[in-house]
């Protein structure tokens, strides 16, 4: 069964919190492979590792993903500890997504230097590694799960070289299907060459809507989320809109490599969550490896 998760409504504001744990549990209910939460800063959206860990209360099976924090916003003992913390609430569920993000007034916000998030970010993976081995009680904890999936965000150069010393695999999101094939090349030549063992986990992720009614909404939502920022027109994917539209381009990333896509909604109703269920539960099943 093709795995499809969705995000939660957090980039539609007012964001309203009990939406988003409704939300949350009726993804669950209708087999998701995952619940995901994006990060900006400087957006009145929920911050996403409080809003995770409240959707991890609120269910039960459902993966956990973070797609993708922005660490270096946040000094790195604070968020390691933040990390262990969801992770041992998640009880093995939580897959964590990191990147340096890609809108400079985030970093402004709160006085971290723009030119070091590459550097930052690296740092704080490193720190966080330290917390998977036991340590004395008066220390940094609790003690991080030693099997936390962490997905790297970023096809760059520097990304990919995070991405083979720290991470699992690639977590994309928002990109063309043509740009994705470039990211999953990148990935999979990169772990190659490090000598990395197996393969590494592939999630794409792209925006979603049910019809050219609520495509038109979205499309509003959008703007109005990409005023700081936004992907470059040549890159980025607009919502798939239809029945038809979304199940071809769901497969057509299932095709490029991706193990996992997970798609994120402009338009906070509930009827597209159940609109997208009813589409995944009748994906063709993939055809054996």
């Amino acid at each position: 069964m093709h795995k499809v998760g969705i995000t939660l409504p957090n980039g539609v504001v007012p964001v309203e919190g009990g939406l988003v744990l409704e939300w949350a549990r009726r993804a669950e209910e209708a087999s998701f492979s995952s619940l995901a939460m994006p990060d900006r800063l400087t957006y009145t959206n929920f911050e996403p590792l409080v809003t995770l860990a409240a959707a991890t209360g609120a269910t039960s099976r459902i993966r956990i993903v973070s797609q993708s924090v922005i660490a270096p916003l946040r000094p790195a003992p604070l968020f390691a500890k933040q990390v262990a913390t969801l992770a041992a609430l998640a009880q093995g569920r939580l897959t964590l997504g990191v990147c340096v993000g890609g809108r400079q007034t985030d970093y402004e916000a709160v006085g971290v230097p723009w030119k070091e998030r590459d550097n930052i970010l690296d740092a704080q993976l490193e720190f966080l590694k330290s917390l998977s081995e036991p340590a004395d009680e008066q220390a940094l904890g609790p003690r991080l799960d030693p099997n936390l999936e962490i997905l790297i965000g970023g096809a760059r150069t520097r990304g990919t070289a995070r991405l083979v010393k720290y991470g699992d695999g690639y977590i994309s999101g928002g990109t063309k299907p043509e740009i994705f094939r470039y990211e999953v090349m990148a990935t999979k030549g990169a772990w190659e060459a490090a000598g990395k063992p197996g393969t590494p986990r592939i999630v794409a992720g792209t925006w979603f809507a049910s019809t050219d009614a609520v495509r038109k909404q979205a499309d509003a939502n959008l703007e109005r989320y990409f005023v700081q920022g936004a992907p470059p027109d040549p890159i980025r994917h607009w919502p798939m809109t239809g029945r038809t539209e979304v199940t071809e381009g769901l497969l057509e990333f299932f095709e490029l490599g991706a193990d996992e896509v997970i798609l994120f909604p402009p338009v906070a109703e509930l009827s597209e969550l159940e609109w997208l269920a009813e589409l995944v539960a009748e994906l063709p099943t993939p055809a054996p490896a």
